[in-house]
């Protein structure tokens, strides 16, 4: 038996905009399964990048030539 959520996201005529709606307010995304449209919450990344800075330092240094 199709649950009522199933039947809104795969046999309705309005499908599409449900799973649409859906994304909208709850994130993730629909992956086209065996059985019909599957929603797939969004998963956090536990790995964390590590971000460098860099800086650069600019000297002017005289080059020694008098202005003419």
């Amino acid at each position: 038996m199709a649950t009522r959520q199933w039947v809104r996201f795969n046999d309705d005529a309005r499908a599409k905009t449900n799973r649409k709606n859906y994304i909208a307010k709850h994130g993730g995304e629909f992956v086209r399964g065996r059985k019909g449209w599957e929603w797939h919450e969004e998963t956090k990344s536990s790995t964390t990048t590590a971000q460098t800075t860099t800086s650069t330092t600019t000297t002017s240094q005289n080059t020694g030539e008098d202005e003419k």
